[in-house]
């Protein structure tokens, strides 16, 4: 990403809004579609949720999810929070429920190698910087 860039300029505002921000280019490596199978807690979700959480392991914003799916920015928000429910992740503010439910979406995808024994060996023993949904 070059700063001025558009990418830049929307990346700068999601975060000034709170939202998190990830490098498109190493989420499109890690979410490609090749081999991409269902298991544990994605299999309650809809086919548009699926794609609405796709999206969001991608690193779009609800605005990008919108325009890529020809819907309006209210019924992602909707999507998202229909996801976050089924994956049960409240809004009680514990946890980031949105990067949580992605991290869900890696794993249950094979997307995602590391499990919560390879981060702390990886740390040397070290307590890990976030902890793998099981």
């Amino acid at each position: 990403m070059i700063v001025g860039s558009p990418e830049f300029a929307v990346a700068t505002e999601d975060v000034t809004a709170g939202r998190t921000v990830l490098d498109p280019a190493m989420v499109s490596k890690l979410t490609s579609d090749e081999g991409v199978r269902l298991s544990g807690a994605l299999k309650n979700l809809s086919p548009r949720e699926l794609q609405v959480l796709g999206l969001m392991a991608k690193a779009h914003s609800n605005r990008a999810i919108a325009e890529a799916l020809f819907i309006q920015p209210r019924t992602v928000e909707h999507h998202i929070s229909s996801v976050l429910a089924k994956l049960g992740f409240n809004s009680n503010g514990e946890r980031h429920g949105r990067v949580f439910a992605i991290l869900t979406y890696l794993e249950s995808t094979g997307q995602l190698p590391i499990h919560e024994g390879e981060v702390e060996q990886s740390m040397g023993g070290a307590n890990p910087p976030i902890q793998m949904i099981a």
